[in-house]
């Protein structure tokens, strides 16, 4: 066991965090529980006995012995009820489990103080999609948009000749001032502004997705799995790889979470991944950067297995690696600590979630505390700098030039049909150059008229 003077040395913060930690020794209370993966594992509780004490403690004992660098009391329980009670009789500090309901389930069932710890990741290989030009082959834009722009210009189009014949109808049949001017009215006033607002929100729509088309990229994981069932049978069948540092692989943290994990009748991996490790166990590689290539290479289907918070290290030094924490693959799956006091659990919680756990585990991070860990990368991964596709934007011009097109063909359409098709009783209205012969001819009656009543006075 790592004694805590010999942490000091190893971690220049571990004096801060020393006065934090509420006490000086942990005590676990496990008891044991199949399946044994050990027979004798470490000291527990007063030496060693056969069996051990099952995975779900030396799961808890990994943490807190070899993550944490905190001295472990023992203290021994027959069966879960007797675990449960010795937590609640405050002779023990801490249990842990892992689990497949919520922490609010778990609270209810096991006991109020819950910390859930995410303290292992996976790491993939991403490859850069550039959805523009996936955008520019199919379709300019989704079918339902069209659906929609159609019916928006529709409705407009319908509305505008509706108000139009009402119009023409109310000053054929020469109906009162009052109605002609309520609905000249409607139509200058209300409709018109209504119609620029329904084109206003649609151009407005569509010139922003337009737009997020244009420059839209984005990263996936390169996995041929949807859960870790199907990632055991990659491994099962050797056509996967887990990649775990030496440095990593003396401490049964990672073992007994993922690698070969307590086989749980709830959880079908579980029993998949143990299977695996014998056939295909994990490849043990020296340093992070051999880690980093062996993800990064295409060719191979490796994952790599690290702490969480290693993340800002390996994005800023790898160009195509993504890490993703165990419970975003597990989804609803938590490993969880069970504490008998709320001090405890905030500072589990304080420690596990925030930075400080890279504190403690100084020792086994400290390989990260390198110079240089910006790495220049050929093709940018960040969504920072995306130059606008080309041929979209040729896509986009050339349907709206279209779109002028069909409007100033409707538009001549109109002109040339004449109103008798929209109603038998509307007379034929005159063209311009009747309709100037017309007016002419009238004013010069007009004059006439006048002319002639000049003359009689």
């Amino acid at each position: 066991m790592l004694a805590l003077k010999n942490a000091k040395t190893l971690c220049p913060h571990h004096k801060k965090v020393e006065q934090q930690f509420p006490y000086e020794k942990v005590r676990i209370v496990a008891f044991p529980s199949r399946p044994y993966t050990s027979s004798c594992f470490y000291e527990y509780p007063n030496g060693c006995l056969d069996p051990g004490p099952g995975a779900d403690a030396e799961f808890i004992y990994s943490v807190v012995h070899d993550v944490f660098q905190v001295p472990v009391e023992w203290v021994y329980a027959n069966n879960y009820i007797e675990m449960r009670q010795i937590l609640l009789n405050n002779s023990a500090d801490l249990a842990g489990t892992s689990w497949t309901l919520e922490p609010e389930a778990i609270e209810g069932l096991w006991y109020t103080n819950v910390v859930v710890y995410d303290g292992i990741a996976l790491l993939f290989r991403r490859e850069l999609m550039d959805l523009s030009s996936q955008f520019h082959a199919t379709l300019l834009l989704p079918l339902g948009l069209w659906i929609l722009a159609f019916l928006c210009f529709f409705a407009v189009y319908f509305s505008s000749h509706l108000s139009q014949y009402t119009y023409r109808y109310f000053s054929f049949f020469n109906s009162s001032g009052v109605t002609i001017g309520f609905m000249k009215l409607l139509r200058e006033k209300v409709f018109y502004t209504l119609c620029f607002l329904f084109l206003s929100i649609f151009f407005n729509l569509y010139s922003n997705i337009l737009s997020v088309g244009l420059v839209e990229k984005q990263t996936k994981f390169v996995t041929n799995f949807k859960s870790l069932a199907e990632l055991g049978q990659l491994l099962l069948e050797k056509r996967c790889r887990l990649v775990l540092l030496a440095s990593h692989s003396q401490y049964s943290f990672f073992y007994r979470s993922l690698i070969r994990p307590a086989v749980e009748p709830l959880l079908p991996w579980t029993a998949i991944f143990r299977q695996a490790h014998v056939v295909n166990p994990p490849l043990i590689v020296d340093t992070v950067d051999q880690l980093g290539d062996l993800v990064e290479n295409p060719n191979e289907c490796n994952i790599g297995v690290d702490f969480a918070e290693a993340e800002s290290f390996y994005e800023s030094r790898f160009c195509a690696i993504d890490v993703v924490p165990l419970r975003t693959v597990l989804q609803q799956e938590r490993f969880v600590f069970l504490c008998n006091s709320a001090k405890l659990a905030e500072y589990l919680n304080v420690v596990i979630l925030s930075s400080s756990f890279q504190q403690l585990a100084y020792q086994l991070l400290e390989k990260y505390n390198m110079a240089n860990l910006t790495h220049t990368c050929a093709e940018d991964y960040r969504p920072a700098n995306m130059d606008l596709n080309i041929g979209k934007t040729q896509d986009a011009f050339f349907t709206i030039v279209a779109g002028w097109i069909f409007g100033l063909v409707c538009l001549i359409f109109e002109r040339k049909v004449p109103m008798k098709y929209f109603y038998d009783s509307a007379e034929e209205q005159p063209k311009s150059r009747q309709r100037k012969r017309v007016m002419d001819r009238t004013i010069t009656q007009m004059r006439t008229e006048l002319a002639v009543i000049d003359a009689d006075d």
